[in-house]
């Protein structure tokens, strides 16, 4: 990941943007593998005013949704399902 983020400040570019963009979920949902990465979503972050706002439209929505949402569950089939999925995609 490090090579897609270039985390000199004020050297980002289109691309650089993109990759961050494609794994700020990861980030935000603690995903991401080893701290590599995460430094270079970090440094992303310090430099890029653009995609910082991005992350803080998305954080604020995140928690919007996990704060109204709480008392709701996913119906016990559709669980199933998830997992049965995930599952044959890791075997994968």
């Amino acid at each position: 990941m490090s090579d897609e983020l270039d985390p000199l400040a004020g050297l980002h570019t289109d691309s650089d943007c993109s990759a961050f963009l494609a794994r700020m979920h990861e980030f935000l949902d603690h995903e991401l593998d080893g701290t590599e990465a995460e430094e270079a979503i970090r440094a992303h972050l310090d430099a890029c005013e653009h995609c910082l706002d991005d992350y803080d439209v998305v954080f604020a929505l995140k928690q919007l949704v996990s704060r109204c949402c709480r008392a709701e569950k996913a119906p016990q089939q559709l669980r199933v399902t998830i997992m049965t999925s995930i599952t044959r995609w890791r075997a994968v």
